[in-house]
């Protein structure tokens, strides 16, 4: 039975793929400039897991910016947390001041 799902949407239309628990599931969205792949899977406790990477160019996978338990990054602190220092990279990757 499925565990994970992933769906996609393209020039072609949607598609959805499914993952079991044993199998995980992989998502990547990739342009000539770079690439995001997310990976799900469940841990030795049970636990589903994720790993968020990024590549230069169309790879698939490449340099892994976060990972950990999917619950703990569905706590609301941790995600203002993240989402703030997402606003801290993209200042420094587009030479936007930051306020304050």
């Amino acid at each position: 039975m499925s565990h994970f799902y992933s769906t996609i949407q393209g020039n072609r239309g949607e598609a959805t793929r499914c993952g079991t628990k044993d199998s995980g599931i992989m998502a990547s969205a990739r342009s000539w400039s770079g690439s995001i792949t997310v990976y799900l899977d469940v841990d030795d406790q049970g636990d589903d897991c994720y790993r968020i990477c990024v590549g230069e160019g169309s790879v698939i996978g490449g340099r892994c910016l976060w990972a950990g338990k999917l619950r703990n990054l569905l706590n609301p602190n941790l995600t203002q947390s993240i989402m703030a220092y997402g606003e801290h990279l993209h200042s420094l990757a587009f030479g936007v001041e930051e306020d304050g």
